[in-house]
């Protein structure tokens, strides 16, 4: 059975410089069966060199010409991308460094087809806040719990099954 492939979907707008961090530390992951969708929301300041400067073929730059949102520059990531799996960072988030392989060990020895997790936030390399999301309620399903209101599943965390 091959490796699954996963695509990894990250907008950008007018962060150049965090999205360097953001994709450090997806290229710096242990599972690297990936694709890369960078996908700049009509940015004044577009990210074509930091992107040209890791110089990795799986990163694909994909530029809007009119500024949509975070929202619909992930959609246009999704509809551009190739793999069995998707999943979102933030052009101003990191993952650990075993993100994605802790993902798929645990989604490819399940029936879900979809994971989610709690997230750290770290200010000058100090844990500052611990958000847990909640678990599923019996007989929720993922998308209504994503669209029930309050955030309870930050977006780097989420991979889901195309």
């Amino acid at each position: 059975m091959n490796k699954p492939i996963v695509s990894i979907v990250i907008p950008v707008y007018n962060r150049e410089w965090q999205l360097k961090r953001a994709l450090s530390s997806v290229l710096s992951q242990t599972y690297q069966d990936f694709e890369v969708l960078v996908v700049d929301d009509a940015s004044s300041t577009p990210p074509d060199e930091v992107i040209a400067n890791f110089n990795d073929d799986r990163t694909k730059l994909i530029k809007l010409q009119k500024n949509g949102g975070p929202g619909r520059a992930r959609n246009i990531g999704v509809e551009e991308s190739k793999g069995e799996w998707i999943a979102f960072l933030d052009s101003d988030d990191e993952w650990f460094p075993n993100h994605l392989e802790v993902r798929l060990a645990y989604l490819e020895n399940s029936f879900f087809v979809g994971a989610y997790g709690p997230t750290s936030i770290f200010r000058n390399g100090d844990l500052k806040q611990q958000c847990n999301s909640r678990p599923l309620k019996d007989n929720e399903y993922m998308l209504e719990y994503l669209l029930s209101g309050r955030l309870k599943a930050s977006t780097p965390s989420l991979m889901v099954k195309r």
